[in-house]
Protein backbone atom coordinates (compact mmCIF):
# COMPACT_ATOMS: atom_id res chain seq x y z
CA UNK A 1 0.00 0.00 0.00
CA UNK A 2 1.46 3.37 -0.96
CA UNK A 3 1.73 6.29 1.44
CA UNK A 4 -1.24 8.16 0.07
CA UNK A 5 -3.43 5.04 0.15
CA UNK A 6 -2.44 4.46 3.77
CA UNK A 7 -3.40 8.06 4.56
CA UNK A 8 -6.63 7.56 2.66
CA UNK A 9 -7.46 4.58 4.83
CA UNK A 10 -6.58 6.17 8.16
CA UNK A 11 -6.06 9.92 7.86
CA UNK A 12 -8.41 12.80 8.54
CA UNK A 13 -7.76 14.44 5.14
CA UNK A 14 -7.86 11.13 3.36
CA UNK A 15 -10.28 12.06 0.60
CA UNK A 16 -8.18 15.05 -0.36
CA UNK A 17 -4.91 13.15 -0.65
CA UNK A 18 -6.47 10.14 -2.30
CA UNK A 19 -8.27 12.55 -4.60
CA UNK A 20 -4.97 14.02 -5.79
CA UNK A 21 -3.67 10.54 -6.65
CA UNK A 22 -6.87 9.86 -8.56
CA UNK A 23 -6.62 13.19 -10.36
CA UNK A 24 -3.06 12.52 -11.45
CA UNK A 25 -4.21 9.12 -12.76
CA UNK A 26 -7.03 10.77 -14.77
CA UNK A 27 -4.61 13.35 -16.14
CA UNK A 28 -2.29 10.57 -17.26
CA UNK A 29 -5.18 8.80 -19.00
CA UNK A 30 -6.15 12.01 -20.82
CA UNK A 31 -2.57 12.43 -22.06
CA UNK A 32 -2.30 8.78 -23.14
CA UNK A 33 -5.57 9.10 -25.05
CA UNK A 34 -4.29 12.27 -26.69
CA UNK A 35 -6.97 14.37 -25.01
CA UNK A 36 -5.76 17.69 -23.72
CA UNK A 37 -8.00 19.45 -21.28
CA UNK A 38 -7.88 23.23 -21.45
CA UNK A 39 -8.60 25.74 -18.67
CA UNK A 40 -8.86 29.53 -18.97
CA UNK A 41 -8.11 31.60 -15.86
CA UNK A 42 -8.85 35.34 -15.68
CA UNK A 43 -7.80 37.45 -12.70
CA UNK A 44 -6.34 40.93 -12.38
CA UNK A 45 -3.88 39.57 -9.79
CA UNK A 46 -0.93 38.15 -11.76
CA UNK A 47 0.40 36.32 -8.70
CA UNK A 48 -2.92 34.46 -8.41
CA UNK A 49 -2.78 33.67 -12.14
CA UNK A 50 0.65 32.13 -11.81
CA UNK A 51 -0.30 30.14 -8.70
CA UNK A 52 -3.41 28.70 -10.36
CA UNK A 53 -1.63 28.00 -13.66
CA UNK A 54 1.33 26.22 -12.06
CA UNK A 55 -0.88 24.21 -9.69
CA UNK A 56 -3.29 22.97 -12.33
CA UNK A 57 -0.58 22.26 -14.88
CA UNK A 58 1.46 20.26 -12.37
CA UNK A 59 -1.32 18.39 -10.58
CA UNK A 60 -3.88 17.81 -13.33
CA UNK A 61 -1.56 18.01 -16.35
CA UNK A 62 -3.94 20.22 -18.31
CA UNK A 63 -3.20 23.22 -20.51
CA UNK A 64 -3.83 26.45 -18.64
CA UNK A 65 -4.18 29.82 -20.35
CA UNK A 66 -4.12 32.87 -18.10
CA UNK A 67 -4.74 36.56 -18.59
CA UNK A 68 -5.38 39.58 -16.38
CA UNK A 69 -7.36 41.14 -19.24
CA UNK A 70 -11.07 40.18 -19.55
CA UNK A 71 -11.26 41.54 -23.10
CA UNK A 72 -8.38 39.31 -24.17
CA UNK A 73 -10.06 36.38 -22.38
CA UNK A 74 -13.11 36.92 -24.60
CA UNK A 75 -10.86 36.76 -27.67
CA UNK A 76 -9.27 33.54 -26.38
CA UNK A 77 -12.70 31.94 -26.01
CA UNK A 78 -13.37 32.77 -29.65
CA UNK A 79 -10.06 31.26 -30.79
CA UNK A 80 -9.69 28.16 -28.62
CA UNK A 81 -11.98 25.59 -27.04
CA UNK A 82 -11.86 25.48 -23.24
CA UNK A 83 -13.18 22.80 -20.90
CA UNK A 84 -13.35 24.97 -17.75
CA UNK A 85 -13.36 28.71 -17.12
CA UNK A 86 -12.10 30.25 -13.86
CA UNK A 87 -12.81 33.95 -13.41
CA UNK A 88 -12.15 36.39 -10.62
CA UNK A 89 -15.45 37.90 -9.62
CA UNK A 90 -14.15 41.42 -8.94
CA UNK A 91 -11.91 42.96 -11.57
CA UNK A 92 -11.59 46.54 -12.76
CA UNK A 93 -13.64 47.26 -15.86
CA UNK A 94 -15.29 44.01 -16.89
CA UNK A 95 -15.75 41.73 -13.89
CA UNK A 96 -16.10 37.96 -13.97
CA UNK A 97 -19.91 38.08 -13.94
CA UNK A 98 -20.11 40.40 -16.95
CA UNK A 99 -17.46 38.41 -18.83
CA UNK A 100 -19.33 35.15 -18.26
CA UNK A 101 -22.58 36.81 -19.34
CA UNK A 102 -20.97 37.90 -22.62
CA UNK A 103 -19.52 34.45 -23.23
CA UNK A 104 -22.88 32.83 -22.40
CA UNK A 105 -24.62 35.00 -25.02
CA UNK A 106 -21.95 34.13 -27.55
CA UNK A 107 -22.47 30.39 -26.97
CA UNK A 108 -26.27 30.77 -27.07
CA UNK A 109 -26.17 32.46 -30.48
CA UNK A 110 -23.22 30.85 -32.25
CA UNK A 111 -21.20 28.36 -30.19
CA UNK A 112 -17.49 28.61 -31.03
CA UNK A 113 -15.90 25.31 -32.03
CA UNK A 114 -19.34 23.64 -32.02
CA UNK A 115 -19.05 23.04 -28.29
CA UNK A 116 -21.21 23.66 -25.27
CA UNK A 117 -20.62 26.56 -22.86
CA UNK A 118 -17.74 25.60 -20.53
CA UNK A 119 -18.56 25.50 -16.82
CA UNK A 120 -17.40 28.44 -14.69
CA UNK A 121 -15.71 28.54 -11.31
CA UNK A 122 -15.65 31.95 -9.68
CA UNK A 123 -12.88 33.19 -7.40
CA UNK A 124 -13.61 36.04 -5.01
CA UNK A 125 -12.00 37.85 -2.13
CA UNK A 126 -15.53 38.71 -1.00
CA UNK A 127 -17.50 35.50 -1.47
CA UNK A 128 -20.35 36.75 0.72
CA UNK A 129 -21.08 39.58 -1.72
CA UNK A 130 -24.73 39.43 -2.80
CA UNK A 131 -23.98 39.63 -6.53
CA UNK A 132 -21.50 36.72 -6.27
CA UNK A 133 -24.07 34.60 -4.45
CA UNK A 134 -26.70 35.43 -7.09
CA UNK A 135 -24.36 34.41 -9.89
CA UNK A 136 -23.98 30.97 -8.29
CA UNK A 137 -27.63 30.30 -9.20
CA UNK A 138 -26.94 30.84 -12.92
CA UNK A 139 -26.74 27.78 -15.15
CA UNK A 140 -23.16 26.89 -15.92
CA UNK A 141 -21.71 28.40 -12.73
CA UNK A 142 -20.28 25.51 -10.73
CA UNK A 143 -18.79 27.02 -7.63
CA UNK A 144 -17.19 29.89 -5.83
CA UNK A 145 -13.71 29.69 -4.36
CA UNK A 146 -13.31 32.22 -1.57
CA UNK A 147 -9.82 33.75 -1.55
CA UNK A 148 -7.60 32.63 -0.03
CA UNK A 149 -8.43 29.04 -1.02
CA UNK A 150 -6.43 25.84 -0.79
CA UNK A 151 -4.77 24.38 -3.85
CA UNK A 152 -6.41 21.06 -2.98
CA UNK A 153 -9.86 22.65 -3.19
CA UNK A 154 -9.03 24.27 -6.53
CA UNK A 155 -7.71 21.01 -8.00
CA UNK A 156 -10.68 19.08 -6.65
CA UNK A 157 -13.22 21.48 -8.15
CA UNK A 158 -11.52 21.71 -11.56
CA UNK A 159 -11.04 17.93 -11.73
CA UNK A 160 -14.72 17.31 -11.01
CA UNK A 161 -15.65 19.49 -13.96
CA UNK A 162 -13.03 17.98 -16.28
CA UNK A 163 -14.22 14.46 -15.47
CA UNK A 164 -17.86 15.21 -16.25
Amino acid sequence: MSGSERVAATGENASCEFGLDRLVWFATQWRVAGITKRVLVVDDDVVMLRLVRESLAALIKCEVETTPNPEYAFELVLKKPFDVLIFDFSMPGIDGAVLYGLISKLYANNPPHGRRLPPLILMSGNAAQKKAQELLREPGVHGLLAKPFSIERLVEKVSELLES
